[in-house]
């Protein structure tokens, strides 16, 4: 049984999964088997984004006037997150997360304008700062220092987040500029292949954005818990099909006792996310998402992820921790989105000041 958007089936509608199909050959055929090639030299080719333009992935709720599809639905996002990280992308969504849930959604509001020059169509790749703000703002000028931009080396444009007055806001600067020291992050135990860069400002010229830092973790806090469901659903699956195939002491895996209890209270946790993934979901179709329930929404799928991948690897054995087998890989991924900006910690901080405020 594939257990990955069983959940989550009464969802999605005919053009949501005509999109799967479409998302999914292309990550499967193009992308994946490019997978191990990335990893190994470290860095994601600027092309990635220009053949994601081409099957829709980038600017679907950008007006057409604008050279977007005007398709306001999260959902088709959401399936874009599943097959990228139901193949083993997870560093793959993380970067479309960075360009265009928060860097084309950012850029293209009301007040911000139009999109960036090429961003639609991968030609332009745009930067995410996920935190902490370090970076202070002096009226139009940033200084300070940020690191593991995703996106950060192949970024022509970078939105920051630093202090204004004592408060978190958002800026856009030129990370080519003259006042911008940019170095390659170093190698991360985490979802590999992701393209992230440190950054040092020294009063580079920036532009405020209208969005306010809360909208943007809202959005960041969603996009992460939708991808960290698809982790556990994946890493789920990796451990199904394992312990159904592979024996010990003359019977199957998923036959001890302790596997099965394993397996059923995983299956378990992951079905009761799915109705609280759906529910948000459905809140941010129709605007009415709150910052509060997306933060619960990351909270409890990145530790879902994060128990599912450790489970998996213990019932993997040995093998759990090779990276020649896919568990091993989720279960890296899974603690770097555990304490990414948009996960465990900033999302329990968010609920800690919606309760106490």
């Amino acid at each position: 049984m594939n257990f990955l958007s069983s959940g989550l089936a009464a969802l999605y509608e005919p053009e949501h999964e005509d999109f799967r199909e479409s998302a999914r050959r292309y990550l499967r055929t193009e992308v994946l088997p490019q997978r191990q090639q990335w990893r190994d030299a470290g860095a994601v080719p600027r092309r990635l984004f220009a053949d994601l333009a081409k099957i829709g992935a980038i600017g679907l709720a950008v007006g057409e006037a604008e050279g977007g599809a005007a398709i306001k639905d999260p959902r088709f996002r959401a399936v874009l997150s599943e097959e990228a990280v139901g193949c083993g992308l997870d560093g793959i969504a993380l970067m479309l997360i960075a360009h265009d849930d928060l860097g084309v959604e950012l850029l293209t509001d009301a007040a911000a304008g139009p999109a960036p020059a090429g961003a639609l169509s991968g030609e332009t790749v745009i930067g995410w700062s996920p935190g902490p703000v370090t970076a202070v703002a002096d009226g139009a000028r940033l200084s300070g220092e940020v690191n593991g931009v995703i996106n950060g080396n192949l970024a022509d444009l970078v939105i920051v987040a630093a202090r204004s007055e004592g408060e978190p806001a958002l800026f856009v600067i030129d990370p080519n500029a003259e006042q911008v020291k940019r170095r390659r992050s170093s190698a991360l135990v985490g979802p590999e292949p992701c393209d992230r860069a440190d950054f040092r400002f020294s009063g580079v010229a920036a532009q405020r954005l209208e969005r306010s830092y809360a909208q943007a973790r809202r959005v960041e806090q969603m996009s992460i818990a939708i991808a960290a469901r698809a982790g556990a659903r994946n890493a789920l699956n990796l451990t199904l099909a394992y312990t159904a195939e592979r024996r010990a002491f003359g019977q199957l895996i998923s036959e001890f006792e302790n596997s099965r209890v394993v397996l059923a209270e995983l299956a378990a946790e992951l079905t009761l996310l799915d109705l609280f993934i759906e529910r948000c979901l459905r809140a941010a179709t129709d605007g009415s998402l709150t910052g509060l329930d997306a933060a619960i929404a990351a909270l409890r799928a990145t530790a879902a992820y994060r128990r599912a991948a450790d489970q998996g690897v213990q019932l993997h054995g040995g093998y759990g921790y090779m990276f020649d087998y896919e568990i091993a890989h989720s279960y890296a991924a899974s603690g770097f989105f555990a304490i990414s900006a948009g996960g465990s910690a900033a999302a329990r901080s968010t609920i800690a000041a919606e309760l106490l405020r």
